[in-house]
């Protein structure tokens, strides 16, 4: 590899090494022992229709990974907005659904939605965390205001 960071094929093609290790072809020469490449106008022309279409493909798997990274969440009642790049914790109980906010971390969500569900449904409700979690030192369920607040504004 040369100090540029492309590498000189033995059959004389020149490629480029990239972020991700992958390289592409930048340019051929007919021998190794003609010089330096030369091409011609169309080849250039090729060649940037080339790189543009490979620059395009690059993004476009960035950009799906991106979108397929965190977006399902392994907590009950949690789940990933698209919209705003956060996770959305909710509760259900009786045909109502209560949105408690949306959260930069999935745990923190995930615990909102278990302060919510022990509310509306007690202590043998189905839980993120364990019980002893949202127990104070007296064995009673430990109230988040602004959980409370949220349910009773929608039921």
């Amino acid at each position: 590899m040369n100090e540029a960071g492309s590498l000189q094929m033995p059959h004389g093609s020149v490629v480029a090494a990239t972020a991700t290790g992958m390289g592409h072809f930048i340019g051929q020469r007919a021998h190794a022992s003609e010089g330096p490449a030369c091409m011609s106008g169309l080849e250039e022309v090729q060649e940037k229709e080339i790189q543009e279409d490979l620059g395009a493909t690059e993004q476009l798997a960035r950009t799906t990974l991106a979108s397929e990274q965190n977006t399902k969440s392994a907590f009950r009642g949690v789940y990933w907005d698209k919209v705003n790049s956060k996770w959305l914790a909710k509760v259900s109980s009786n045909k109502i659904t209560v949105k408690l906010g949306l959260f930069s971390d999935e745990s923190d969500a995930a615990a909102a939605f278990d302060k919510a569900a022990l509310l509306l449904r007690g202590r043998e409700t189905e839980l993120n965390f364990p019980l002893s979690n949202y127990l104070d030192a007296a064995g009673a369920i430990v109230e988040d205001e602004r959980i409370k607040e949220r349910l009773e504004k929608r039921g």
